[in-house]
């Protein structure tokens, strides 16, 4: 009974940590049934594994979904006929926005962005989402990868460079702090 206990409070947490999860993924795949299925990878490991750091459980999950997402952007390249640039990514749209233009300028900006991440590596991709999107430290990113933390500085300082030089520039953008970030 305690076990059950157990597991339907780990359930709980992790429901509560379903939304950052999918936006990472999300963000990470540019499918949301992709996404969908990583953070569903990641129920299934969290579920079945025997000692989970349970303090720090968005932390664990955020590396679990983030290795998820890395093996399926390999395998993504690895396939034949499904090269860089090949498909957009899913537009997700909220159809209670749709009319606000704030909400249609949102949706075409990230977009965007996600069209320019399919340039980069898988691990490029990963550092840059992590790193630049939900302040993952280089630390945590460099044992995702298994690389050195200099390795993924400068995984993550080429794919900064490189989706600032293909982006859209905005308005407010500071080119002496975009030259010192890296």
């Amino acid at each position: 009974m305690v076990e059950d206990e157990q597991h339907q409070a780990l359930a709980e947490r992790f429901d509560g940590l379903r939304p950052h999860l999918q936006e990472v993924a999300y963000r990470m795949l540019g499918s949301d049934s992709d996404a969908l299925d990583a953070v569903q990878e990641s129920w299934l490991r969290l579920s079945s594994a025997g000692s989970v750091p349970l303090g720090d459980l968005r932390g664990w999950l955020t590396v679990v979904v983030g290795r998820t997402c890395l093996d399926l952007l390999c395998q993504r390249q690895a396939r034949s006929g499904d090269s860089v640039g090949d498909r957009l990514p899913e537009l997700l749209i909220d159809e209670d926005t749709v009319s606000d233009e704030t909400a249609t300028l949102a949706d075409a900006v990230e977009t965007a962005l996600l069209v320019e991440l399919e340039t980069l590596t898988p691990v490029g991709r990963l550092a840059f989402v992590l790193r630049e999107v939900f302040d993952v430290s280089v630390d945590e990113i460099a044992e995702i990868v298994s690389r050195s933390p200099g390795e993924v500085r400068q995984i993550a300082c080429r794919a900064t460079r490189q989706i600032r030089q293909h982006g859209p520039p905005t308005a407010d953008a500071d080119p002496q702090q975009h030259r010192s970030s890296c």
